[in-house]
């Protein structure tokens, strides 16, 4: 599993790759429309 599909119990405001949050917002919805 990408690590970017993990979510923490804390919330997603623990991710670190990129540009933190917005980027693994971005990945996830990137996904989303694309598969």
């Amino acid at each position: 599993v990408p690590c970017h599909r993990i979510v923490s119990a804390q919330g997603p405001e623990y991710y670190s790759g990129g540009n933190g949050v917005p980027t693994k917002a971005w990945l996830l919805a990137h996904e989303a429309r694309h598969g």
